[in-house]
């Protein structure tokens, strides 16, 4: 009876554990910088004793942003992943949780150059095109694919109607075109 209530009060001082809260502790940041944390979700893992148990898992998003005399931007965002296994019992035997564990990460670096702007002499129309390009890389730096983006604005100063065409193309890691979507849109001068 005494063996019963002692593992009755072990696993719910587990459960007081396992289940989330909003306290500080709780949601402590695994990464020093204090990063944006976009994901935090659990996984059934075994131990090496064998034991069936839980790990946390969390994604955070650090972005940076930098500006070029120019007008130019050149905008880097890191997805990292972590992960850490919870406190358990295995055997009648409470087992400790284990600390925040780095698993890799996928950054993103895009580069928006200075918008061009040209008007048409005869007509006094503008165009201005922006073109950006973004590469991602894996935890060893390797580039996994990129993304080119131009868009042209053009206006007709006759009706106001302004057309904005936006050009995208995907390349995977040999530069091979895996997509490329062209999409126009008009917008007349009442909206």
């Amino acid at each position: 009876m005494k063996k019963s209530i002692l593992r009755i009060i072990a696993v719910l001082a587990l459960l007081a554990v396992a289940i989330p809260s909003a306290s500080a502790c709780w949601f402590e940041d695994p990464d020093p910088n204090e990063n944006e944390i976009i994901f935090t979700g659990y996984q059934k893992f075994t131990n090496d004793d064998g034991c069936t148990s839980w790990a946390q898992l969390r994604s955070t998003r650090q972005t940076l942003v930098e500006t070029d005399s120019l007008g130019g931007t050149t905008t880097t965002v890191i997805t990292s992943y972590w992960q850490r296994n919870l406190p358990g019992i295995c055997n009648g035997m409470h087992f400790a949780g284990g600390a925040w564990k780095f698993l890799y990460s996928i950054t993103k670096v895009t580069i928006k150059h200075p918008s061009i702007e040209m008007t048409n002499p005869e007509t006094g129309g503008t165009t201005t095109v922006t073109t950006s390009e973004s590469n991602i890389t894996d935890a060893e730096g390797n580039v996994t694919g990129s993304t080119t983006q131009t868009e042209t604005v053009s206006t007709d100063p006759e009706t106001g109607d302004t057309t904005t065409t936006t050009e995208t193309t995907t390349k995977d890691a040999e530069g091979n075109v895996t997509e490329a979507v062209t999409k126009t849109a008009v917008k007349d001068d009442e909206g």
